[in-house]
């Protein structure tokens, strides 16, 4: 495709569903994304969105925005104030190579989990599964990164590690940024529009 998932919108149709749910074909999960086109929505998880630290349940059992729809859950959310919550607004890779560049912009990071919800099975609450689109529980908008505690949720990146978050940039490098880190122009796609100074990483 020509142009980078975005995270859909907070509809019932899965046209319009997250961006996890949109590259189930790219990850041999063809058959759980024509299951769902066909009005068929297993409870299932998906080993390669849920973060091996964690040993987290995989799929809620109840509590989904959408009745009847629970499904799997993601640990890594994308990044959406570079690609919104709108199905209709998906970035090119040639405006982000001409923008900040591909190494410089994330797409994906690890959200951060409040440690007493790794046994949440409810798709609520910043923890959303990828049968719906447009919600915190498939993308964050955040700066800051933080280590999973007993915190709450909310709108932040993290992870179980004591290293820092991994992130997925748009060149498909994936790379540990510490949580004191503060580089905002690859969070936000209104900075790296806007041509201001360029991000790097030290």
């Amino acid at each position: 495709r020509s142009t980078m998932p975005s995270n859909g919108s907070n509809t019932t149709s899965y046209t319009t569903w997250c961006w996890a749910f949109q590259i189930l074909p790219y990850i041999e999960q063809d058959n759980l994304y024509k299951q769902c086109a066909s009005g068929v929505f297993p409870q299932v998880g998906i080993k390669t969105y849920l973060c091996p630290a964690r040993g987290r349940n995989p799929f809620c059992t109840s509590g989904s925005n959408s009745p009847g729809y629970n499904g799997p859950f993601t640990d890594y959310k994308i990044n959406w104030d570079s690609f919104p919550n709108d199905v209709t607004s998906r970035r090119s890779m040639s405006a982000i190579t001409a923008a900040n560049g591909t190494s410089n912009t994330i797409f994906v990071g690890e959200g951060f989990l409040d440690t007493n919800m790794y046994g949440n099975t409810s798709g609520s609450n910043w923890e959303e599964i990828i049968y719906s689109g447009g919600y915190g529980g498939t993308g964050r908008g955040s700066t800051t990164i933080e280590k999973d505690g007993p915190t709450g949720q909310g709108d932040k990146w993290g992870a179980p590690f004591s290293g820092g978050c991994p992130f997925v940039f748009c060149d498909g490098s994936v790379r540990f940024l510490p949580y004191s880190f503060s580089g905002t122009t690859a969070f936000n796609c209104a900075l790296y529009y806007n041509n201001t100074t360029p991000f790097t990483l030290n």
